[in-house]
């Protein structure tokens, strides 16, 4: 546990996850110890000190920010989303006033599990909209309508994401990534490995260069990728890359 105060202890079994850094300090999610309160999963923070570890506030007027998820780091504030009571909400925590949360926005709730950040701003998708947001609930705007599934990624200067079972992307100005494959209704980002942004489709597994014109920018890698004996549940299989060379 760290620190002397009950209120301030993270339990060796509170399951830290969600790390991310900003503002030269590390954030990250963790569960209240039960000797203080009901047991919660919550936001903390630390700059690697006893004295520098605890508890983020929850805003004015807002009891609990619980079951943090998307913590996302950009320049001196950090972003993620929690259920307050009302369901999850966007929640803009900056650090450069107050280590106490605000809420974005109350009218629009990002999918568990869609924030990302990009060129200083967090994008999240919320139902089948993707929305931009400076943290403000004046700055939170629509970029794009027919988002399908949960999930957005920044690859090359471009937001990328499913639509229509095929690969989108935008950077301000929505379009079809051309020569995308087809069928990718249940589209999974796997991550970026070797320069190239990974995907699978409950069947596939593919590669993109971010590549528009030229050699084929689109490489199918192996077949039957989510049926891999390796393979987590409606994750694929783990993959991970070493000097160049991509490993699943």
């Amino acid at each position: 546990s760290v620190g002397t105060s009950p209120a301030s202890q993270v339990e060796r079994d509170s399951n830290p996850a969600n790390f991310t850094v900003a503002n030269q300090r590390v954030f990250f999610t963790a569960s209240i110890p039960t000797s203080v309160t009901t047991t919660r999963n919550d936001l903390w923070t630390t700059d690697g000190t006893d004295a520098g570890t605890f508890l983020v506030n929850p805003p004015t007027g807002v009891t609990n920010t619980g079951s943090p998820t998307n913590v996302t780091g950009i320049g001196n504030a950090v972003y993620y989303g929690a259920n307050n009571g009302k369901g999850q909400q966007p929640f803009n925590l900056n650090m450069v006033n107050t280590y106490s949360a605000g809420l974005v926005t109350a009218t629009v709730v990002p999918t568990a599990g869609s924030l990302v950040a990009m060129n200083n701003k967090t994008y999240f998708i919320s139902g089948t909209n993707i929305y931009q947001s400076n943290g403000t609930t004046t700055g939170t705007t629509l970029v794009s309508a027919g988002a399908s599934g949960s999930q957005l990624i920044a690859y090359e200067g471009y937001l990328y994401f499913f639509r229509s079972g095929s690969l989108w992307r935008t950077n301000g100005t929505a379009g079809q990534v051309s020569g995308s494959p087809t069928g990718l209704g249940n589209g999974l980002f796997q991550g970026m490995f070797a320069n190239k942004l990974w995907f699978s489709n409950n069947e596939d597994l593919y590669s993109y260069n971010g590549a528009i014109t030229g050699p084929p920018a689109f490489q199918k890698v192996a077949n039957n990728f989510l049926n891999s004996p390796l393979g987590i549940a409606n994750a694929g299989a783990p993959i991970g890359e070493l000097n160049g060379t991509v490993f699943y």
